[in-house]
Formats: C-alpha cells, sequence, structure tokens
C-alpha cells in the first residue's frame, strides 16, 4: 500500500492492530500506534478498542489503561466495546479498583450495559464473595431485557456451589435450560457438585446424559 502511494486509514489500522493481538506482537502495535501519529492520522473508536484490546492480548493490562485514559483526554468517545474490554480484562486480573472505576464512568457516560459487562459485573461480586449483589446484578440483567448467557448461568450456579445452596443452584439450572441455553461442562461440573454437597446425589440422574 505504501510502495503504491496509498495512505493507511483507520480501517488498515485497525485491522493490523487486531493482527498483532491475536499474534502477540507487543513491538508491532507500538510500531502502529507510532506510525498513526507520525501520519497525524486521528484514531476513531474502533481503533482506539482494538488497541485496547490488543495491549490487554498481549498481558499489558497497564499500558491498556494508559491508551483507554490517552483516548478519554483527547475527547474520542468509548463506546460499549471499550467498556466491555476494560471491565473484563480488569476483573480477570481481579483489579476491582478499576473495576468499578471503569463501571462507573461507563454509567456516567450513559452507555448500555452489555450482556459482557453484566457477566463480569457478576463474576466480580462473585470473586469478592458478595453473593448478594451478584443476584441483585443477576436480576437487574435480566429485568433490562439482556439474556444472560452460559458464562453468567455457570458463573451464577457455581457461586450457589461455593455457598452450599444447591437449591438455587438446580433452580438456575432449570432456568437456564428454560431459555433454551446449552450448559457446558464447567456448569454441569459445578451443579453436581453443589448437589453431592447438599446430600442430593439422586438429583444428579435428573441431569440428561448430553449434558453429563
Amino acid at each position: 500500500m505504501e510502495g503504491i502511494g496509498i495512505q493507511p486509514d483507520n480501517v488498515s489500522l485497525s485491522t493490523l492492530l487486531a493482527a498483532c493481538g491475536r499474534c502477540g506482537q507487543i513491538v508491532k502495535i507500538n510500531s502502529i500506534l507510532s506510525m498513526a501519529k507520525s501520519l497525524g492520522i486521528e484514531l476513531n473508536t474502533v481503533a482506539h478498542n482494538l488497541a485496547i484490546g490488543s495491549y490487554m492480548a498481549v498481558g499489558k493490562y497497564k499500558k491498556a489503561v494508559a491508551f483507554y485514559r490517552m483516548m478519554i483526554e483527547k475527547n474520542v468517545r468509548p463506546d460499549t466495546s471499550t467498556f466491555n474490554i476494560l471491565i473484563s480484562g480488569s476483573c480477570k486480573l481481579e483489579k476491582f479498583n478499576d473495576f468499578f472505576e471503569f463501571l462507573d464512568e461507563m454509567k456516567e457516560l450513559n452507555v448500555p450495559l452489555s450482556k459482557e459487562v453484566y457477566s463480569s459485573v457478576i463474576c466480580a461480586y462473585i470473586k469478592q464473595g458478595n453473593l448478594a449483589e451478584a443476584e441483585k446484578t443477576f436480576a437487574m440483567m435480566k429485568a433490562t431485557g439482556c439474556m444472560p448467557d452460559v458464562i453468567t448461568y455457570t458463573s451464577m450456579i457455581n457461586a450457589y456451589r461455593i455457598t452450599d445452596d444447591w437449591k438455587k443452584a438446580w433452580d438456575v439450572f432449570v432456568e437456564m435450560r428454560v431459555n433454551n441455553i446449552k450448559p457446558d461442562p464447567i456448569a454441569c461440573s459445578a451443579l453436581m457438585e453443589a448437589l453431592n454437597r447438599g446430600c442430593q446425589s439422586a438429583m444428579v440422574l435428573q441431569l440428561p446424559d448430553a449434558e453429563l
């Protein structure tokens, strides 16, 4: 492209950033961003999101957050995808101060919470041992019409396994199947452990063979 005089734009830069993130090429991510700056290319929201996600993908959490802060300083408005990346990344690393700060910023900007963000919030509360807030968020998620996915349901089943509440774990599993969400092996394993710990091992036989 450069050889025939075609200047890169947000689309080509975004494609390169995504590829480098998937391949773990931290040096090339930095090179692409430097090139964009030298050429005076103003990155849009999508390009910023891919840069943040690429840094997260290669384990450079601080760089990802710093790039987000720079995005805000340049008055590039973050969107749902921006916060999906930041919130899920901070949750996985259990950086809960950052997590709740991003969540507050998302609400202040009136960016709608997505299924991924709701799931991350539930997961964060569970990791902190705050089951009440996890349940509240789970109910809010459904009330807003955001259908939980297998990850969300599995998180709730696992939370009830930890708290030895086999009845609620079973209820979540039933709701999951009613909503045509197919349980994965992790969900089934968590449920079976919850049932066994609650002296309800006979109920394991009620699980369809396909799910075992």
